[in-house]
């Protein structure tokens, strides 16, 4: 699994969005809507968590209600026609 966190932590340094990650940081999951269950049960987030998300975003974490059942401030950050 090691060897595909690198990939993806590669891709999003180099290819994607020019952002910084270690493979530590990177966890795998089944989709996004098990990403959210995993981040729900683990604990995280808490009602002081702001979370920034791509606009137009993943509708299941608004429509789910996921994000304002955890009390949350959603930041929109727009996609831009280059990269989006």
């Amino acid at each position: 699994m090691r060897r595909y966190g690198r990939a993806i932590a590669d891709y999003l340094a180099h290819v994607a969005r020019r952002v910084r990650v270690e493979v530590e940081q990177v966890v795998l999951t089944a989709g996004t809507q098990h990403s959210l269950d995993l981040l729900c049960a683990a604990g995280w987030p808490t009602s002081a968590t702001r979370v920034w998300m791509e606009e137009p975003g993943y509708w299941g974490a608004r429509a789910g209600a996921f994000f304002e059942a955890c009390d949350l401030k959603i930041e929109p950050v727009a996609v831009d026609a280059e990269r989006g």
